[in-house]
């Protein structure tokens, strides 16, 4: 009776049996099958299994640690890859956030032109042509100058209420150093 569960046994297993014993020329997909259905058994399970498939247990071991090594360069390369995205992208937020920095400052800087150009187109006229007197421009420098209701005018002269204020605090200043003011 034992001689034909033997015999039972061995044509039963000699169907998983590889038919080649030269496992170099495995592929790496079948190696990692391999690794795969050994990697929960115990050391007998593994010993009968490598048994059946014609293989050594060492074999089986190596494919395992070259599979974890496989393992560790992608994790690694993928942590080092999401580093340099991360830090790409914080690069590229902190150009943005300049650019529109320096995009802003231009935008002051040519509304300041601008206004110093009229400014200038006014006091280049005779006293007679201008309709304001010097302490009258002064006047409405004053009147002017940044604070909750002077916002209207400000905005008539299409400037921010910032740079109106840098720009209005200079001229106050050049206008404080002419000494001979027209009274109105």
């Amino acid at each position: 009776m034992i001689l034909v569960v033997w015999r039972f046994r061995s044509q039963s297993t000699e169907n998983e049996k590889i038919t080649s014993v030269d496992v170099e020329d495995w592929t790496p997909e079948r190696r990692f099958s391999v690794v795969l259905e050994t990697a929960t058994l115990s050391e007998m399970e593994i010993a009968d299994y490598c048994r059946r498939m014609g293989l050594f247990v060492e074999q089986v071991k190596e494919w395992r640690a070259i599979s974890i090594q496989a393992h560790e360069k992608k994790l690694t390369e993928n942590i080092r890859t999401d580093r340099a995205l991360r830090d790409a992208k914080n690069k590229l937020r902190e150009l943005e956030k300049e650019l529109k920095r320096k995009d802003k400052a231009l935008a002051e800087a040519a509304a300041l032109l601008i206004l110093r150009e009229k400014f200038n187109a006014l006091w280049d006229n005779s006293e007679e042509d201008c309709p304001l007197s010097w302490s009258g421009v002064k006047l409405l420098l004053l009147s002017a100058r940044p604070s909750p209701t002077a916002h209207g005018k400000v905005r008539l002269v299409g400037v921010s209420v910032f740079l109106f204020g840098h720009f209005s605090a200079g001229l106050m200043a050049t206008l404080s150093l002419r000494t001979e003011d027209p009274i109105l």
